[in-house]
């Protein structure tokens, strides 16, 4: 099966005299997988998620979406293949969850219209499918950093696209809204999403079968299966810092996943 995303010796860099941001990326991800991306801080993982929204133009190097060159792709086409997943923050006015979500169908009306019957189904039935609906008229700025996130992912599947960017949707959040957002985000996988996410956190990638890509020192350090990629040698290599990854043991359910400390 050929790759729905495909990047080739991608390179970029903020200004031509300083040290490129990213260098000679190479990977391809397929329809369905979920691809946890993994670096310090300053190592590109946010960068690389604005390339492929288009919001950075590459200096050198093809990202191919679907067969097609990522930018002969339209504003509104991109939209409807790719939904992008911001951390939870507050906006500036002030919106019900409902009125929120539903900014997500934008890209399937003509503009000055208001949304037909379809768009308020869709978000009806995202916010079920989520278990959010007794947020639909809270107002947004009001909700816990965990109910934002949720609205959040919403709105991005309301866009009906295959494919969803998430930047670190489970920063600043408590232990048991990571743990929704990762059960949301697995969910979705089995539904057929491509999910790629930004994460600090090298647990995460053992939480759903995934895939993980490593980034170091602005280049591409392991790319694979994370039960595979995910040990001490990477992770210390990675980080600069000891870390033991080990075997979980006495859970039936989780065989075969490690734990890293």
């Amino acid at each position: 099966m050929s790759p729905v995303l495909d990047i080739c010796n991608l390179r970029f860099s903020y200004n031509d005299k300083q040290r490129p941001v990213l260098e000679n990326l190479s990977c391809q991800i397929r329809r369905g997988e979920t691809v946890f991306i993994l670096g310090p801080n300053g190592t590109g993982k946010t960068t690389l998620l604005k390339l492929l929204l288009k919001l950075l133009r590459p200096e050198s190097g093809d990202i191919t979406l679907a067969g097609k060159p990522l930018q002969s792709y339209s504003e509104k086409s991109l939209s409807r293949a790719m939904a992008y997943v911001p951390q939870a923050t507050e906006i500036i006015f002030p919106l019900a969850a409902y009125d929120l979500v539903l900014t997500g169908r934008f890209n399937r009306q003509a503009i000055g219209r208001r949304p037909d019957a379809a768009a308020h189904r869709a978000v009806r039935e995202t916010m079920a499918r989520l278990g959010i609906e007794h947020l639909a008229y809270r107002n947004y700025n009001e909700m816990s950093g965990g109910e934002r996130q949720m609205v959040l992912i919403a709105r991005a599947l309301t866009q009906d696209a295959d494919i969803l960017i998430m930047d670190e949707p489970t920063s600043g959040l408590d232990y048991r809204n990571q743990v929704q957002i990762l059960k949301t985000v697995a969910d979705l996988q089995t539904s057929g999403y491509t999910i790629l996410m930004t994460t600090h956190d090298p647990v995460h990638c053992l939480s759903v079968p995934s895939q993980v890509l490593m980034l170091k020192d602005e280049r591409l350090l392991a790319y694979g299966p994370a039960r595979e990629i995910i040990s001490s040698e990477v992770l210390t290599n990675l980080y600069h810092t000891d870390i033991l990854v080990k075997p979980l043991s006495g859970r039936p359910d989780v065989k075969g996943c490690r734990a890293v400390f």
